[in-house]
């Protein structure tokens, strides 16, 4: 019964995670007309950030600040560098972000190792 309920609370956690990405490519494309494909790459960036910043200083709040804040630089910086300059041309879009989606997740890959991290939350 336990393996039971530790499945069924891991299926909802990884189905929360994809309504997340899911939505948030939704909201960009429905309001800005912007493919921007890279956007679970960008969630997973945020999260080693967050990671990181949380297990430098101690302070789990503090890491959820440092995740979001680094995800909307970089998404500012995506969006004034690369997408502004192809707006209103779908199929360069969508290339421009499957190509850096790949970048970020493979620069991440190099160097968190493809591990799980754990978040504890502390004060």
């Amino acid at each position: 019964m336990k393996l039971f309920i530790l499945a069924s609370l891991n299926g909802i956690t990884v189905a929360a995670l994809y309504f997340i990405v899911a939505i948030g490519f939704t909201l960009i494309f429905g309001l800005m007309r912007v493919i921007n494909l890279a956007h679970g790459s960008l969630y997973i960036l945020g999260a080693y950030v967050g990671h990181d910043v949380a297990t430098a200083t101690g302070s789990w709040y503090l890491g959820l600040a440092a995740g979001g804040a680094s995800v909307a630089l970089a998404g500012i910086l995506i969006q004034s560098t690369l997408l502004d300059r192809i707006q209103g041309q779908e199929m360069r879009q969508s290339l421009v972000a499957i190509g850096l989606s790949i970048v970020i997740a493979d620069l991440l890959l190099a160097r968190y190792g493809g591990l799980t991290y754990q978040f504890y939350p502390q004060n």
